[in-house]
C-alpha cells in the first residue's frame, strides 16, 4: 500500500496551527448557523421585509451589459473559477512563503465547507422571480462571496507591511462588493445572503491571518519588497 505523506511545510503548518484552525472553524460555524436557521425559517420567498426594496431596485436596473458582467462574475466565482484562481495564487504564495499558501487553502476551503454545509442543512429558498443563472442548492450564505472574500483578505494580509496595502484593500473591497451586487442582481441571492457571507469570511480569515502572523511575513524580510513606513 502506498505511503501517502504530507509535504513537510504543510505538516509543520498543521502541527503549529491545526488547533487554531479547528477552534476558529467551530466558533465561526455556530453564529453563522444560527443566522442560517433564522433566514431559512423566518423569511419569505422574497426575503426579509427590510431587504426587499433594495433587492427589487437592484434587479430593476438590468441591462444587457450588466447582465453580461453578472454572468461573468458568476463564472469567475464558481467552483471552477475559484479553483483556478486559488491554485495559481497558492503556487505564487508557496514560492514566497509556504505558510501563506497553506493559510490561503485553509481559508478558502473552510469558507467553502461551511457555506455548502449550511446551504444543504437549512436550504433557504432562492429569491422568487427570474434569475440570470441557475443554482441548484439553498441560498444562505453566498458561497461566491465567501470564498472570494477569503482570497481577498489573505492577499491583503500578505501585502499589509508594504506600501501597496492601501491599494490592495481598496481594490479588494471593490471586487467583493461587485460580487455581492452581482449575486443579488442575478436573482440568485438575497441581500442577507451576501452580507452574511462577506462578514463571516472577513472575520474568519482575518482571525486566521492574525493567528498565523501572515500580515507580518513581508516585514520579516522578503527580498525586493518595499516596506510601509511604521
Amino acid at each position: 500500500m502506498t505511503d501517502i505523506r504530507l509535504p513537510a511545510s504543510l505538516h509543520a503548518f498543521l502541527r503549529t496551527y491545526g488547533n487554531t484552525l479547528l477552534l476558529s472553524f467551530l466558533l465561526a460555524f455556530i453564529p453563522l448557523g444560527v443566522l442560517a436557521f433564522v433566514a431559512a425559517h423566518f423569511s419569505g420567498a422574497d426575503g426579509f421585509a427590510f431587504e426587499q426594496p433594495l433587492q427589487q431596485w437592484i434587479r430593476s436596473q438590468r441591462t444587457s451589459t450588466r447582465d453580461v458582467l453578472a454572468v461573468a462574475l458568476h463564472v469567475i466565482g464558481g467552483v471552477w473559477g475559484m479553483m483556478a484562481l486559488g491554485l495559481v495564487t497558492t503556487i505564487a504564495l508557496y514560492r514566497l512563503q509556504p505558510r501563506l499558501a497553506w493559510l490561503l487553502l485553509s481559508s478558502m476551503l473552510g469558507t467553502a465547507l461551511i457555506g455548502v454545509t449550511l446551504r444543504f442543512v437549512f436550504d433557504r429558498p432562492r429569491p422568487a422571480g427570474d434569475s440570470l443563472v441557475s443554482e441548484p442548492d439553498g441560498s444562505f450564505p453566498s458561497g461566491h462571496v465567501m470564498v472570494l472574500t477569503a482570497l481577498v483578505v489573505v492577499l491583503c494580509a500578505v501585502v499589509w507591511p508594504t506600501k501597496a496595502r492601501s491599494v490592495a484593500v481598496a481594490i479588494g473591497a471593490v471586487v467583493v462588493v461587485m460580487m455581492m451586487w452581482s449575486r443579488v442582481y442575478a436573482g440568485v441571492h438575497h441581500v442577507t445572503d451576501v452580507v452574511a457571507g462577506a462578514l463571516f469570511a472577513l472575520v474568519w480569515t482575518v482571525g486566521l491571518t492574525r493567528a498565523t502572523r501572515a500580515h507580518q511575513v513581508l516585514r520579516q524580510g522578503a527580498p525586493g519588497v518595499p516596506r510601509a513606513r511604521p
